[in-house]
């Protein structure tokens, strides 16, 4: 509710919406001075297939439905979504991540260094992750 800055306030949320949701209903006032950046809901199916196997429940969505239907229902916050179906496109592959990110500094080297430690992981329980990684939350940060 600051009133001595112009800079516009954008709130990222890569989860539920519970927090943002609380607030707006204790200050109704906030919904003017923001802007909500949500990671969160299934594909809107007029512009985009599903994946085989989706289901019709998004993770972040299902975190807290009542949220959403506040945030989306009852709000007159201003909403960028990214619905799964776009944050699922960050991706990057083996190849990639060992000539773009390895080697590029310290933060380059921890990125490679975690993601070859989940693959590791990963067959050690079989679970097959092919060569591509998808990024799902980075849109975050993108």
């Amino acid at each position: 509710m600051r009133t001595d800055k112009d800079l516009p306030l954008y709130v990222l949320c890569g989860g539920g919406l519970t927090n943002i949701a609380s607030a707006y209903l204790l200050e109704p006032e906030i919904a003017e001075k923001l802007t909500l950046v949500w990671i969160g809901g299934p594909e809107y199916t007029d512009i985009a297939i599903p994946p085989p196997g989706y289901t019709t429940l998004e993770y972040n969505l299902g975190i807290d439905i009542k949220a959403a239907q506040v945030i989306f229902n009852d709000s007159d916050i201003n909403i960028w979504q990214v619905p799964r179906n776009v944050y699922r496109q960050p991706i990057m592959s083996d190849a990639e991540l060992l000539i773009k990110v390895k080697g590029k500094g310290k933060l380059g080297n921890h990125l490679f260094n975690v993601m070859k430690e989940a693959y590791t992981k990963l067959d050690k329980w079989n679970i097959p992750m092919g060569e591509v990684y998808i990024y799902g939350d980075n849109p975050l940060v993108l």
